[in-house]
């Protein structure tokens, strides 16, 4: 196997990982959407996040998830991050087009393959 083929397969490996860790212990029937990042950064999320950040797929991953919230809400997500905090809370996103987006979001750390990751279930208020 080529070095490319090799990393592909790593990266494919562990999407498939991050998506069975969602499926066996975050989905809620009370939030929809869902999102994973490493320090910020989307490295998976479902497409019912997308649709509702008005984001393509591919256009989320890699996306910096602080810069599709207003910087007051930016920093109550980060106080949650830095603490662990798994308990359910309010903020205000932008839509792609601009829009106001009211937020209810629970988050849940967790390490998969030696690197930290965050697991952030959403739904919308408005």
């Amino acid at each position: 196997m080529h070095d490319s083929e090799t990393i592909r397969v790593a990266r494919i490996y562990k999407n498939l990982q991050v998506s069975n860790f969602m499926l066996e212990h975050m989905l809620k029937p009370d939030y929809d959407a869902i999102a994973v990042h490493s320090n910020g950064i989307i490295i998976t999320a479902n497409p019912r996040a997308c649709e509702i950040f008005g984001y393509r797929h591919d256009e989320l991953l890699g996306l910096n998830s602080w810069k599709l919230f207003t910087a007051e809400s930016s920093s109550i997500m980060m106080d949650h991050v830095l603490t662990g905090s798994e308990e359910p809370y309010e903020a205000m996103a932008l839509h792609k087009n601009g829009h106001p987006l009211k937020l209810a979001l629970k988050g849940k750390n967790f390490t998969l393959d030696e690197e930290n990751l965050r697991a952030v279930l959403f739904r919308s208020l408005i």
